[in-house]
This record gives C-alpha cells, structure tokens and sequence, in this order.
C-alpha cells in the first residue's frame, strides 16, 4: 500500500499542491500523521510510519522544496525532544557514578580533540 501511494498516489498530489509552498509543507506534514496513524492503528509504532513517510517524500521531486520549508520545525522539534530527554534524568544516583562521568568528559574534552589531530 506504502509502494503505491508513494510510486503512483503522492507524485500526483505533489503536483497539485507543488504551486504554494505552504501547501507543500502542509501536505507532507499531513502525509507523516497519516501514515503514522495508519501503522499504529495496524498495531505497529507510530516511527514505523513516519519513517514510510520519510522514504516517501524524500523519493519524490520535491525533496529539497520540502527540506528547506522544514528545516525551523525540525529543529524546534529537536530542541523539544532534548528538553522532554533532559527532564526525564535522574539526579539522585549521580553521585554514583561521578567517576565514570568525569572520566568520559575528560575524554570528550581532551581525547577527542587529540585524535582528531593525529589523524590529520
């Protein structure tokens, strides 16, 4: 079903809906809840679905219309994801495990950086 909406069905609506730019973005926003609502309510993940969607839109001509429209809402939504992360931490047991962390930081901060130079 996912092969013929996006081969036969979607290429066409693009087309349509390719004159306004807002209806373009729109339209591939609908096209993501559709298909993510589709797979969960064929008791699949929701992921599942968007990224059918995903596959979909980034097949068709208007990929690169599509990506620059969504580029502010990917990255409001990215920022949402990393705050949603960040309240959800424990703080109570981070005194067990301050080595591990500080070990992995020294890491990051100076190995990192070090590696980096080897290679080039």
């Amino acid at each position: 079903m996912v092969y013929v909406l996006g081969r036969w069905i979607v290429p066409r609506v693009f087309a349509w809906v390719a004159d306004s730019q807002e209806l373009l973005v729109l339209f591939s926003v609908t096209l993501c809840f559709v298909l993510a609502g589709m797979t969960q309510a064929l008791e699949f993940s929701m992921e599942i679905g968007a990224l059918l969607a995903g596959m979909i839109l980034a097949s068709g001509s208007y990929r690169f219309e599509i990506m620059t429209k969504m580029k502010p809402i990917r990255d409001f939504f990215l920022v949402m994801f990393f705050v949603y992360l960040g309240s959800g931490l424990s703080l109570e047991s981070i005194s067990d495990h301050i080595g591990t962390i500080i070990l992995l930081s020294l890491f990051v901060l100076i190995g990192n950086p070090l590696i980096v130079m080897i290679i080039m």
